[in-house]
């Protein structure tokens, strides 16, 4: 089995043979060591041998130059042909809209404000990209990798539009005037344009369609880079959790824990039955549609007016249930 950043495709051809039992045990041999860095950050934050400042440089460092890396570099190379664009596209977005149409048919019984929908909302359909990438690697070796580049680059601008539609189409963002018609527009297109996420992901696709290399000079660059993505990255999803919002926990962060954790994946995965998925990218599909929520949608949530304090509660509380039904739901999907 190999390690939570290997590239072993362990699980990509499983033997009908295999107990239970001894599945279980790999599936955890192969998560363990991602929620163990994620735990060590948590740890080193809280210890305080790294001082704040030095978190927030990383977590800038690891959004706006590492992971871009690693999505290029995996855009750019990713076997195209063995992906199920469609399908896979399909029903990572089938997913996230059911999940936010669940989110906004539970407003009226959570008497949520605005705000505290919003942040709902983004718990229920965004998604961990660190995690999953790591996830992928450590189950379905290299085909898993690229397939979590494909899944990353349907889900990113898909959740980002909906985020931003929540907190600004719903209440104004922190500018307090609801945008619509064109304004509304133009702050979704303005938002994905300047996606570093995106873009990278873009720049990398149009290399492999073009069937060009990566420079020679970006190409060792970027491999130095994207080396120390993941593991930078699941220590500062560690060191972002906030430990002491879950006090606070309440029936819209449940709400928000539910959406996230069983009825998204749950979606996820009658769509890509129905769609013919199998083999690594069934299973990096469905470890995306399982993941939670990432820090970004707290920033977002900071910026944008929503209920910041809420969202750090969901996605502590999402984070350390993710540590269950994660390998949970890889099992039954086995």
């Amino acid at each position: 089995m190999a390690d939570s950043l290997g590239h072993a495709p362990t699980l990509a051809k499983p033997r009908a043979s295999v107990e239970p039992v001894v599945v279980m045990i790999e599936i955890l041999a192969a998560l363990a060591p991602i929620f163990l860095v994620i735990a060590l950050g948590a740890a080193l934050r809280r210890a305080g041998w790294l001082t704040d400042g030095f978190w927030d440089g990383a977590e800038k460092l690891v959004y706006y130059g590492l992971f871009p890396c690693l999505l290029f570099r995996k855009a750019a190379t990713a076997p195209l042909d063995q992906l199920a664009a469609g399908p896979v596209a399909l029903t990572l977005l089938g997913a996230i809209l059911g999940t936010g149409l669940a989110a906004f048919a539970l407003r009226p019984a959570l008497k949520l404000s605005p705000a505290a929908f919003g942040s709902v909302l983004q718990g229920s359909i965004r998604m961990n990209t660190y995690v999953g990438f790591a996830a992928a690697a450590a189950l379905a070796g290299e085909v898993g990798a690229a397939a979590a580049a494909l899944c990353a680059a349907v889900m990113v601008p898909s959740v980002n539009a909906l985020s931003i539609i929540a907190l600004t189409g719903l209440h104004g963002g922190a500018e307090g005037a609801r945008p619509t018609g064109p304004r509304l527009a133009w702050r979704i297109v303005r938002g994905l344009a300047l996606h570093q996420l995106i873009a990278a992901i873009l720049a990398g696709a149009a290399l492999n369609l073009a069937d060009l290399p990566i420079p020679p000079l970006v190409d060792p660059a970027t491999e130095i880079l994207a080396a120390g993505a993941l593991p930078m990255a699941l220590l500062t999803v560690g060191a972002g959790l906030r430990l002491s919002a879950l006090k606070e926990a309440g029936r819209a962060m449940g709400a928000a824990v539910f959406l996230k954790l069983a009825l998204h994946p749950a979606l996820a995965a009658g769509i890509a039955f129905s769609v013919g998925l199998d083999g690594a990218v069934l299973l990096t599909v469905m470890i995306f549609a399982a993941l939670p929520s990432s820090a970004s949608g707290y920033h977002m949530a900071r910026r944008m007016g929503g209920d910041a304090p809420l969202l750090a509660g969901v996605i502590s509380a999402q984070t350390l249930a993710a540590a269950v039904t994660l390998p949970a739901i890889i099992l039954l999907l086995r």
